[in-house]
């Protein structure tokens, strides 16, 4: 039996996994999402956080701390920690399996908020550039100070 769309009052949308709306997604590009994350991060970012000698360490943390806190509700913890658990599994000895990566964090990518887009960009321009064990120990770092943040200020938004 078809489901009446006019007795929830939400409209049809076809292929939509039945989930809310997620916002207008002809608002992000890939331009605007380098722009903030240059902003937040800084010009070189990208070199940075798979540095080993950070420039300065409670800066570094600070930015990291403020993005979380700024895109928090965009993002839902089973999302950062389904990515997460991924890069996780990366050996150093098999960097190819980071890189294969790529095309399901495009998946997730493509079903998510403006704000997760944003994440996944910078984590897909971080596999890029993550080409031996000692970037990938800094990669996984990141991340997984990115998932501590997320999960200090997803307790206090509630």
């Amino acid at each position: 039996m078809p489901i009446n769309p006019q007795k929830y009052n939400q409209p049809t949308r076809p292929f939509s996994g039945g989930g809310p709306p997620r916002g207008n997604m002809n608002d992000w590009s890939e331009e605007k999402a380098q722009e903030e994350i240059k902003k937040r991060f800084g010009e070189n970012c990208i070199d940075e956080i798979l540095s080993e000698k950070k420039g300065n360490y409670n800066d570094y943390i600070g930015n990291i701390k403020t993005y979380v806190e700024d895109n928090v509700k965009g993002i839902t913890t089973s999302q950062l920690r389904n990515v997460f658990s991924c890069i996780k599994k990366v050996r150093p000895e098999n960097l190819d399996d980071l890189y294969i990566l790529r095309p399901k964090l495009a998946y997730v990518s493509g079903r998510s908020a403006n704000k997760m887009k944003t994440l996944i960009f910078l984590l897909d321009q971080l596999i890029i550039k993550t080409d031996n064990s000692k970037k990938l120990v800094q990669f996984q770092a990141f991340f997984e100070a990115i998932i501590a943040y997320h999960k200090y200020y997803e307790k206090g938004s509630k």
